[in-house]
């Protein structure tokens, strides 16, 4: 499974448009995509909410097509009270094959026991350590690494249940960064308890060379057994 971005697509563009760009990073087959809905919820995370990414006229798209996808509940920390909120947003896209990616344990859990046709995600935001793949895989459908990760081929090789280990076909500013205390404050944006102009980025705390996009090499990582890239 191979799944793409939608950030920044315009809602009038295609969805066939907007996958179309994606070819260009063959071998990967693009089998779904992850972005903001039209619905809201106060676990978004991730990236900072500003309207819906994927409409209600790409989902048909990705039905008729058979492509997954992935919404990002990934705030930092999550209530009871804001999972019921975010009830509109999972009742409307649940059926079988979507994935829903979170941080919180309890999160998973609640999803899990209410709706479990959903494929439930530990998002790239948890940041697990090789040394947690297997526990976290107990409460997990799958796990997305840090893109660090991707470097250690020897430890990845050892790795179990490859087939729910989702890894970084290509990386950014994480690839690098120590501090990502950027996930944190979207979180506290998207659920209104700061302004967007408290956003904060280790960046700007601590200057560093940005190395730009990095692609990995995706040959010999499925080499290695794994097959699911995003």
């Amino acid at each position: 499974m191979n799944t793409v971005s939608c950030r920044g697509k315009p809602n009038n563009m295609e969805m066939s448009e907007w996958l179309s760009q994606y070819q260009v990073y063959a071998p990967l087959e693009v089998s779904g995509v992850y972005g903001f809905m039209e619905e809201t919820s106060p676990l978004y995370g991730g990236r900072i909410y500003s309207g819906a990414e994927i409409t209600k006229k790409d989902v048909e798209f990705l039905k008729s097509n058979s492509l997954q996808l992935k919404i990002n509940l990934t705030a930092n920390t999550a209530t009871r009270e804001e999972f019921l909120k975010s009830r509109e947003l999972l009742n409307a896209y649940y059926y079988k094959g979507n994935v829903i990616s979170v941080v919180s344990d309890n999160l998973a859990t609640w999803i899990k026991e209410e709706y479990p046709n959903y494929i439930v995600e530990a998002s790239v935001i948890k940041n697990t350590k090789f040394s947690q793949v297997s526990e976290v895989l107990t409460k997990y459908d799958q796990v997305v690494l840090p893109m660090y990760m991707n470097d250690d081929l020897e430890k990845l090789e050892k790795l179990e249940d490859k087939d729910r280990i989702i890894l970084f076909a290509n990386a950014g500013c994480g690839y690098t960064c120590k501090h990502q205390i950027c996930y944190s404050s979207v979180s506290k944006i998207n659920k209104g308890e700061i302004p967007l102009e408290e956003y904060m980025c280790s960046q700007s705390l601590k200057p560093r060379e940005v190395f730009g996009l990095k692609d990995f090499d995706v040959t010999k990582l499925k080499e290695l057994g794994f097959n699911n890239f995003k």
